[in-house]
């Protein structure tokens, strides 16, 4: 038992002297445990719905690193500094794809940084103002605009909520899924003729979705190239228990795999998982995004 003691404090000795080279031996610490979106009074964005996993960091334009979030960040700083903070997400719900999401603004604080002391901080962002929504749903309106598909054993049901929530209202869509009734497929527009059209420019194009879902399902686009709908699978969202959570599906390659597109729609398919009974699919607040040119 003294051995590793022994061990673990040389290891911590050595880490220490590592980290802290140079006049300042002890770090401030900033806490941030959740990002804030406000409104932006020159857009149209909807439910002001968030969910960041991680915050990049900034001192005086200074890239400190990516903290996955609730953190405390140690900084080798004291006195009065501007502290910048982007929020980031894991792209498609993968921690091996983490990235400062593209739509959001910095959030800036001056910061009065005290040696071996905590300061939380609580980024208060927004969308930049050339953000576009072509497509959105709420399902506060008793309707939904994903539209059961040929060959889907199910619709999407709009459901009331027993307690109202500021973020998602008192109503979600919901799909059911069972043995008699295995499959779903949802999309936008289905067989309207009609869709959204896309930036081009290399500009980023990404889904937003808040769900709550005890059985995997799968997020595309229907791209309609030379007069034909073509399904493009983009992510599969895992199943995650009771808790409402918040993913950011990046559209972009999968729009760059075409040369023309005369425009996409928002697709969802699902199917039951094995040892399931009856799968509940609830979904809210979702948002096609992108940048105006």
């Amino acid at each position: 038992m003294v051995r590793y003691l022994l061990f673990a404090l040389f290891f911590l000795t050595l880490w220490s002297c590592h980290s802290f080279e140079g006049e300042q031996e002890v770090p401030a610490f900033i806490h941030i445990d959740k990002f804030v979106l406000v409104d932006n009074p020159g857009i149209n964005e909807g439910p002001l719905d968030i969910e960041m996993d991680d915050a990049n960091l900034y001192v005086e334009n200074e890239f400190l690193g990516t903290y996955e979030i609730p953190a405390d960040i140690p900084v080798l700083e004291s006195s009065e500094h501007t502290i910048k903070v982007r929020g980031g997400v894991k792209l498609n719900g993968y921690s091996a794809t983490r990235v400062a999401y593209p739509f959001l603004e910095t959030y800036e604080e001056e910061v009065d940084l005290q040696i071996d002391s905590l300061i939380t901080l609580t980024p208060h962002v927004r969308y930049y103002s050339n953000t576009v929504f072509p497509w959105m749903e709420t399902f506060e309106d008793q309707g939904s605009s994903l539209i059961q598909m040929q060959g889907s054993d199910v619709a999407m049901s709009v459901v009331s909520t027993p307690d109202y929530d500021s973020i998602r209202g008192n109503v979600n869509g919901v799909v059911y899924l069972d043995n008699a009734h295995p499959r779903a497929e949802l999309s936008t527009n289905y067989q309207e003729g009609i869709g959204y059209p896309v930036p081009g420019n290399n500009i980023p194009v990404f889904v937003e979705v808040s769900y709550c879902s005890n059985n995997d399902f799968g997020i595309g686009i229907l791209v309609n190239s030379g007069g034909v709908d073509k399904e493009e699978p983009v992510a599969i969202v895992r199943s995650g228990g009771e808790k409402w959570k918040r993913i950011y599906i990046n559209l972009t390659p999968s729009i760059q795999k075409y040369a023309h597109i005369e425009y996409i729609n928002v697709w969802f398919h699902a199917t039951l998982n094995e040892g399931v009974e009856q799968a509940v699919i609830k979904l809210d607040n979702l948002k096609l995004v992108t940048k105006s040119l």
